[in-house]
């Protein structure tokens, strides 16, 4: 019994350790999970509609603090970079509405989109913690992800990376 555990549990990560291993321009091209949410005016949108667009996915919910912080960083990088990237951010509490989002966020709801998880996006892109911001290239390839509270510095750093004009 404990040799097919072991067996199981190293066909089960391998393919977790071998994700590291590729470089970025090994990437096929979209990798990044498409989905199909409802913002917080009832409108669908899709990631696949932004193809040609640099995308943040913000992971999110409104009673986290460090959450919080990072709306002050998201609306400084908006500002430097207006329509040349996409915003969205995804609130993970189901239990959440577009209510506790406006009443939370307010002043950025008009700034960029904010949606409801109702795709489970974030078992997709792989979040166990809040906030993570995941920065995806025009081609719909992940480029970097970021995990915890992050500065406009190292998101416009990272953007930089990419060669976007």
């Amino acid at each position: 019994m404990k040799k097919i555990n072991l067996g199981l549990s190293v066909l089960t990560f391998l393919p977790l350790l071998l994700v590291g291993c590729i470089h970025d321009t090994e990437q096929i091209e979209g990798n990044a999970p498409d989905f199909d949410i409802v913002d917080i005016d009832g409108n669908r949108l899709t990631l696949s509609r932004f193809r040609g667009s640099i995308v943040l996915l913000d992971f999110m919910a409104t009673w986290c603090p460090p959450c919080n912080y990072e709306m002050m960083e998201l609306s400084k990088l908006k500002d430097e970079m207006g329509d040349d990237i996409v915003i969205i951010s995804i609130d993970v509490d189901t239990s959440e509405n577009s209510n506790d989002i406006r009443n939370q966020f307010g002043d950025y709801v008009n700034k960029w989109i904010f949606a409801l998880d109702t795709d489970n996006v974030a078992s997709k892109y792989g979040v166990s913690a809040i906030p993570k911001l995941v920065l995806i290239d025009e081609n719909g390839n992940i480029f970097h992800t970021f995990v915890g509270y992050t500065q406009y510095e190292e998101l416009i750093s990272k953007i930089d990376e990419m060669g976007v004009e």
